[in-house]
């Protein structure tokens, strides 16, 4: 009976776990970075940022736009935890045994697997091909069978670093029938990269598709993400190496078991080392952080650590298939499996209010009260992923300000302004990147969430709520304007708290508003040595935004400078804001 119950009940019950810690915090309204692109585009059937993820929207189309269950969002939140609960599925039932069913749980429940098992990113989908190829490798019969080689190769459809795992598919190839392996692996191979000319009826024409796809060159070249820089994770040209202990960082806080674990196999068989499948996999591993080494040149500032929050998930999950393999080798001890029963407890509790992202509206609120608060005529670009798709996001699918005309967030790059003037002349009169000298600021009022620090002669400065605006003023350089009643009427479905400071990105929403308009209010009056009015328009400012530390130290130092009794208090306030803000990375609370 133990057996049984071993061997059948508890893999069930480690996937039970799992599937109600995800469908407990899976998002119904659309959080950060690409999710807001990627689920409108899968509704619409556009094209989105290179490469392009074809296979993803084709998948995701008929979930998002008919699923019963829940919103838009939801319903791509709700197919990414099922196919994660399926390439768990997989590996269990390869692998039998409690380590297996530990390891994932250790994996599931840590900070960035879990979010991406429940954000409707590319990466579950990603991690599903990862381990369709490590099966093929423990097991090469598995490709006796066409449509196996198939579900493999579409891997090539969705993501570019299946690349890495490209040894391990050689190895189970090289075990098999290779002639009649090598005419399936091409057909396989032809028919997935086609997947890609899908963009070009995926309405490229559309002002919301990324990129002026026209051509298969068109294609080829998003593919290769020309716009990026080809085989570059990002347009940045300086080296920096801080990701290393970025990943580090990371690797320790919710994989300390592993640390471990790769510890104690390295004195079981440092007597034995010769090469091996396990060696396989560790070049693999080492091929993938070789090439992040020489190409990964991007400032770990807070969008860049979450660019790479998510490159981290492919070295851990192939580690994860070297214990697995090594664990058929021999038994591990069972202070072994109580390391990773603590792991995986700790990671639970540590992660949980990070990832609850059910009860996370900040970031469609964030697009909805910015819409909602421009006027008649308005033009608006969101600069940067979350921002910006989840603006468009919130007009293409909620249907929230129609009447505004949202600019591409990725309006920077080199095809927006072409693209903008081509489809939509009354707006952009030339073909060149995005430049507010060619809009036309007499008919419409232009705005956007992030400065732009050189403005033409004769356009006014406002400060609007969360964002900037710009119109056509009769003087040479005008003053600015502040609009801070704008902010009276935003609407936020849940209220933040101190204690969630790190949650969320609170960052993107509240930094916008401590930094805009009461602010700079504030400053005005503290230059006209009018201290009553500045503070009054500071506690303001603390009010909505009780975690800027710029606002608390203006705040200390008027308090200071009319000899206020209130000083000491903010002080102590001001080192707790400090401590906390020393403490925040773009998605974590470390």
């Amino acid at each position: 009976m133990m057996l049984i119950l071993k061997r059948n009940a508890l893999p069930f019950l480690g996937m039970l776990v799992l599937a109600l810690i995800y469908f407990l915090s899976f998002p119904t309204t659309v959080q950060s970075g690409d999710t807001g692109e990627l689920i409108t585009n899968s509704f619409f059937l556009r094209v989105s940022h290179p490469p392009g993820y074809p296979l993803f929207h084709l998948l995701y189309h008929l979930p998002v736009k008919y699923f019963p269950f829940s919103t838009v969002f939801g319903n791509g939140a709700i197919l990414t935890v099922l196919i994660t609960l399926l390439w768990m599925g997989l590996l269990l039932k390869v692998h039998r045994g409690i380590f297996p069913i530990l390891l994932l749980l250790v994996t599931g429940t840590s900070l960035v697997f879990w979010r991406y098992a429940i954000l409707p990113d590319v990466f579950a989908l990603h991690i599903l091909f990862l381990v369709l190829v490590y099966l093929a490798f423990v097991n090469p019969e598995k490709l006796k069978s066409p449509w196996a080689v198939l579900a493999i190769s579409l891997g090539v459809a969705h993501h570019h670093t299946i690349l890495f795992v490209f040894p391990l598919y050689v190895y189970a190839f090289l075990k098999g029938d290779r002639k009649r392996l090598l005419i399936s692996s091409l057909v396989a191979g032809f028919i997935s990269f086609s997947l890609y000319f899908f963009l070009l009826v995926f309405h490229p024409e559309n002002y919301f598709s990324w990129g002026f796809l026209r051509s298969p060159m068109d294609v080829i070249h998003h593919f290769l993400r020309r716009d990026y820089g080809t085989f570059q994770l990002s347009p940045h040209d300086e080296k920096n190496f801080s990701w290393i202990g970025f990943f580090l960082h990371y690797f320790l806080r919710d994989f300390w078991s592993f640390a471990i674990l790769i510890g104690f196999i390295s004195w079981k068989s440092y007597k034995t080392l010769r090469p091996s499948k396990n060696s396989l996999i560790l070049l693999c591993l080492l091929f993938y952080l070789s090439v992040f080494l020489i190409g990964g040149g991007i400032s770990l500032d807070l969008s860049g650590q979450g660019v790479f929050e998510r490159f981290l998930i492919q070295p851990v999950l192939m580690l994860v298939f070297y214990f697995l393999i090594r664990a058929r080798e021999f038994e591990f001890p069972k202070w072994m499996l109580v390391l990773l029963v603590l792991n995986a407890g700790t990671n639970l509790g540590r992660n949980w209010q990070s990832n609850d992202y059910s009860r996370n509206t900040l970031v469609e609120d964030y697009a909805i009260n910015t819409l909602n608060s421009l006027p008649p005529r308005s033009i608006f670009f969101a600069q940067g992923d979350t921002e910006g798709f989840a603006t468009y996001y919130a007009r293409e699918i909620l249907g929230v300000r129609k009447d505004v005309f949202v600019l591409h967030a990725g309006g920077t790059v080199g095809w927006a302004g072409e693209k903008l003037a081509a489809l939509h002349p009354e707006i952009y009169r030339k073909n060149s990147q995005m430049d507010l000298e060619n809009f036309d600021l007499s008919r419409f009022s232009v705005f956007s969430n992030k400065l732009i620090t050189f403005l033409p002669k004769h356009t006014e400065l406002s400060f609007h709520g969360m964002i900037f605006g710009y119109q056509k003023s009769d003087l040479e350089t005008p003053e600015p304007v502040y609009h801070c009643s704008v902010i009276d009427n935003y609407k936020w479905r849940l209220k933040p708290e101190l204690k969630d400071y790190a949650e969320f990105e609170y960052s993107f929403l509240l930094y916008q508003v401590q930094s805009n308009c009461i602010f700079d209010e504030a400053l005005n009056a503290m230059k006209k040595e009018d201290s009553a009015l500045a503070l009054s328009l500071l506690s303001r400012a603390q009010a909505l935004t009780p975690f800027s530390v710029r606002i608390k130290e203006r705040a200390c130092y008027l308090y200071g400078l009319i000899g206020d009794p209130r000083k000491s208090g903010c002080e102590r306030e001001l080192d707790e804001l400090l401590s906390l803000e020393s403490q925040q990375y773009y998605l974590y609370q470390f």
